[in-house]
């Protein structure tokens, strides 16, 4: 007969038959993972009017005489010690088979005796095959205990990771709150020392750049070292999470990204230590002066390029070379890895039924293309439409930016910090719900405590 398991989450019953012993199986009601018990005793139903007591071995009644008993009777005359009636040995066996006939021929007509007799085949009082349907067993394999406890290791690795990953995500909160600061305290009189040289005792590197340097290179560089081991650590997540490969093809892309911000920025500290300061990539003057002062956008793009390669070394040196290529490797790797993360937690949530986790990657996403999809059309109608854009922004922007006096040097930082702020809410969010969901399904399945 089937195994019955109750679900402790929903009181739902698997019906699992009698050889899933050991095995794994699904609710048919919230499709938890329940765990078949390999000794579970196994009741058989009672055929209604058979008359017989399953109790006993064999399924024979107490009450019935055995053969031999019956032998002795037909031998004896008529009646047995026992007080067994007279049967003949014709009356209790079926007849001979007819060994002219072959086995391999049409199978003969059932023996209607074959049901009643006491020498024979019993008839079968348990449950029918099941039907072939969707399989709601997993593989057979390690006991259901081990399975259980490495899964709860591996999400325990994986949570971690993720602790990881929100500590770097407080670090690279800190460039942002940095520079905002620096640049609120300078409307409000506080200036930050600018004396030239600066710390570093270079000349034409004043204290301030070295100061905005500082706040934007260090947090960075520690909150990529430590978004590095988080990722590493979710892509210790179990495969039945459907996510794991996902979060290791992103920190791979994370380390990527990293060793070719490390190979951008070398070379600028090569040249820093031998009392070369380059120019700052998009500085402010040079940007606004080249590409946003031309007449139209095609003016624009086809100046960036000189300012974005006076901003770096000449290609025609190894340095440069180097330069490039790990900034070319920065913005390749980097978009795929927060996709491919994103993506990795949202396919978690799902495995982990968590409607929250898999919902706020399904809204990150959507934020993220609409935000592209923005941008991108937003260049694509400035480059259509140049001159009435111009003047329109000519005649309301532009007057209306300049009314704000001198605090209009705040928009540009409060619109970068907003900007900042906006994603990294959604991402820590993102990130906090998958540490919740983990920890959910440890609560209902780790056997051992964390």
């Amino acid at each position: 007969m089937p195994i019955k398991v109750t679900c402790p989450k929903c009181q739902g019953v698997l019906h699992a038959p009698d050889d899933a012993g050991g095995k794994r199986g699904k609710c048919p009601t919230c499709g938890t993972v329940l765990a078949i018990p390999a000794d579970a005793p196994q009741e058989q139903a009672h055929a209604p009017g058979s008359g017989l007591s399953f109790g006993h071995h064999g399924g024979i009644p107490q009450d019935r005489p055995s053969a031999d008993a019956l032998f002795r009777s037909q031998h004896s005359g008529g009646h047995s010690g026992d007080g067994v009636p007279e049967v003949s040995q014709s009356s209790v066996l079926p007849p001979p088979p007819d060994l002219r006939k072959s086995s391999f021929g049409v199978k003969p007509a059932p023996d209607a005796r074959r049901g009643s007799s006491v020498v024979g085949s019993q008839p079968s009082f348990g449950p029918q095959e099941p039907r072939k349907h969707s399989d709601p067993f997993a593989k057979p394999g390690r006991p259901p205990e081990g399975d259980v406890a490495q899964d709860a290791r591996a999400w325990r690795r994986a949570r971690r990771g993720l602790w990881w990953v929100r500590f770097a995500l407080f670090l690279f909160l800190l460039p942002v709150l940095g520079l905002v600061g620096i640049a609120v305290a300078g409307h409000f009189g506080t200036k930050i020392p600018s004396h030239n040289p600066g710390y570093a005792n270079i000349v034409d590197l004043p204290a301030d750049v070295e100061i905005r340097t500082a706040v934007v290179t260090v947090p960075v560089l520690l909150g990529s070292l430590a978004m590095i081991l988080g990722r590493f650590g979710v892509a210790n997540a179990p495969r039945s999470s459907f996510g794991s490969g996902l979060a290791l093809a992103s920190a791979v892309a994370t380390l990527l990204a990293v060793l070719g911000l490390i190979a951008f920025l070398f070379p600028v500290g090569g040249q820093v230590a031998t009392g070369f300061v380059p120019r700052v990539l998009f500085a402010p003057d040079d940007f606004n002066e080249h590409v946003l002062k031309k007449a139209s956008v095609s003016d624009a793009v086809r100046e960036f390029p000189t300012v974005f390669n006076r901003a770096l070394i000449l290609d025609d040196e190894t340095t440069g070379k180097i330069q490039r290529a790990g900034l070319i490797v920065v913005l390749t790797c980097w978009p795929l890895a927060e996709l491919w993360f994103v993506v990795a937690l949202g396919r978690m949530g799902a495995s982990l039924r968590d409607r929250p986790l898999a919902g706020r990657g399904s809204r990150f996403l959507v934020f993220a293309g609409l935000v592209g999809a923005i941008f991108a059309a937003t260049l694509l109608v400035a480059a259509m439409y140049p001159v009435p854009i111009r003047s329109a922004a000519n005649e309301y922007f532009w007057p209306t930016l300049n009314k704000l006096g001198e605090h209009k040097t705040l928009i540009g930082p409060g619109l970068f910090a907003f900007a900042g702020l906006v994603v990294w809410f959604w991402y820590a969010r993102l990130v906090g719900g998958g540490r919740r969901a983990i920890w959910t399904w440890l609560e209902y399945n780790d056997p051992t405590p964390a």
